[in-house]
């Protein structure tokens, strides 16, 4: 028996961003859910149990640091582990 594939959820406003992760993540054995604004990962997080967050820095409207907090106090996704990140260099 196979075993279930592992969901990461991956948010960011930048669509070739998300893009560029999705194909680099995703396998088999993983599943890519994708969200392009902070409310719209909090919805997706009361659709799916993700076993990781990667989260883009530099948002509108919601950051990702405020989206990790969020994340923490909701009881859908508080056990979320979540990872910022940003394109800048």
């Amino acid at each position: 028996m196979k075993n279930p594939a592992v969901k990461l959820l991956l948010v960011d406003d930048n669509s070739d961003n998300l893009f560029l992760l999705e194909t680099l993540l995703k396998s088999d054995d993983v599943e890519v859910v994708l969200a392009r604004s902070g409310v719209e990962a909090l919805d997706q997080l009361k659709v799916h149990e993700v076993a990781l967050a990667l989260l883009d820095v530099h948002m509108p409207d919601m950051d990702g640091f405020e989206l990790a907090q969020r994340m923490r106090a909701d009881e859908n996704a508080g056990g979320t582990n979540a990872q910022q990140q940003s394109a800048c260099a």
